[in-house]
């Protein structure tokens, strides 16, 4: 299946109604099952207590298949997808009153302010150029924090060409960034552990320096 011809809007879509992933519980795959969240169920509602996060950003949300088994206390949480059927279907299925899902293009639209910016399984499926423009919404919209994946064990990161995805490593060129306020294993057990340096790092987005690379 051929993406890389395709907008953003259109690839994801795509993705989202032919279930290109095969995922069994959610379309975002395999990544996105309860089997593959464990650890993050469990340790992100511990981050947002001691960082005192009482708004997140979710981008991009999917569909909320292991987020919807969080805990989020009173958090004012924001969904954001590319997919507007994501989109309109979690509304329907989970919005609250601390709880709501917007319509978004990263790469376009700006986001309000938010404590924290999470951002799992987003810049690996992106060319650089979608990357630092997002980047950039990130640190425009005020956060504090950014939490994110990164594989800590890679050595080279590659541009995304023709392909749908590739690991990085955002202390790796071209990112550069600084060693993490806290980093998170996954215990990522896919592909018979061939991701097992997948994690969770948090950043400040004041530390980090991308402003020319857009």
């Amino acid at each position: 299946m051929q993406f890389f011809n395709k907008n953003l809007k259109d690839k994801f879509t795509k993705v989202y109604i032919k279930n290109y992933f095969k995922g069994d519980e959610s379309r975002s795959g395999e990544g996105s099952s309860i089997l593959q969240t464990k650890v993050i169920r469990d340790q992100i509602p511990l981050l947002l207590e001691e960082f005192n996060i009482t708004s997140l950003i979710d981008a991009p949300c999917g569909d909320w298949n292991w987020m919807s088994h969080i805990d989020l206390g009173g958090c004012q949480y924001t969904g954001v997808d590319i997919v507007e059927q994501i989109v309109a279907e979690n509304i329907k299925k989970y919005k609250k009153d601390n709880i709501n899902f917007l319509h978004k293009d990263l790469t376009q639209d700006s986001l309000n302010y938010a404590d924290l910016i999470f951002s799992r399984d987003c810049f690996v499926h992106l060319g650089y150029i979608d990357i630092y423009k997002i980047l950039n919404k990130f640190k425009a919209s005020g956060a504090k924090y950014l939490l994110t994946t990164t594989f800590v064990e890679r050595d080279l990161n590659v541009d995304l060409k023709t392909s749908f995805w590739r690991p990085l490593n955002l202390q790796k060129p071209p990112f550069n960034f600084p060693e993490p306020i806290q980093l998170i294993n996954e215990d990522c057990s896919e592909a018979g552990g061939k991701f097992n340096d997948k994690c969770l790092g948090l950043w400040r987005l004041n530390d980090l320096s991308f402003e020319n690379n857009s």
